[in-house]
């Protein structure tokens, strides 16, 4: 007598159990994804106002900018979000990086996911309108330097607003 059948379950029930587990794992994971991108989606396409002083992430136009590149924002962000924000939230940024990707946000607006500590989860930056013309003609590789009105987070991923592409 075969020991499975002893017991009172077949090889095809184990099988069935294990695809209906492989099934479930799959579904939560592909939620959570579809989940993040779409947290990061709402928080660039969110009005964002310039006036905002409650946040105490607004951008000061008369600071002078801080230079920074995409590696650094990344790895300060990961080690301690409120410290990061604390740092760089105020003030516009000049940001040197490599373009990882150009993508399309809501209404069809293109932003670029930046070279980060994680190959996954880059900066992302939002592009001014001069910006978003320029889009269609960068590269992904391509080292890139923008001028960004400010930076905020979601899920620890560090978002540029407003970016104008530097000569």
């Amino acid at each position: 007598m075969d020991v499975n059948h002893k017991h009172g379950v077949t090889q095809s029930a184990k099988a069935g159990f294990g695809a209906a587990f492989g099934s479930m794992f799959g579904k939560f994971f592909g939620c959570l994804g579809i989940l993040i991108v779409l947290s990061v989606m709402v928080a660039m396409c969110s009005p964002s106002s310039k006036d905002d002083k409650s946040s105490g992430a607004s951008s000061d136009a008369s600071a002078p900018p801080i230079e920074v590149t995409a590696r650094e924002l990344a790895a300060a962000y990961e080690e301690n979000e409120a410290g990061a924000q604390l740092k760089y939230g105020k003030s516009p940024l000049i940001v040197t990086a490599v373009i990882q990707s150009i993508d399309l946000g809501l209404g069809d607006k293109p932003f670029l996911v930046l070279r980060g500590t994680n190959e996954f989860m880059g900066p992302q930056a939002q592009l001014d309108e001069a910006g978003q013309t320029q889009a269609a003609n960068l590269k992904k590789g391509q080292k890139i330097k923008l001028r960004c009105a400010k930076v905020s987070e979601v899920v620890g991923t560090p978002m540029l607003n407003d970016c104008a592409i530097l000569p």
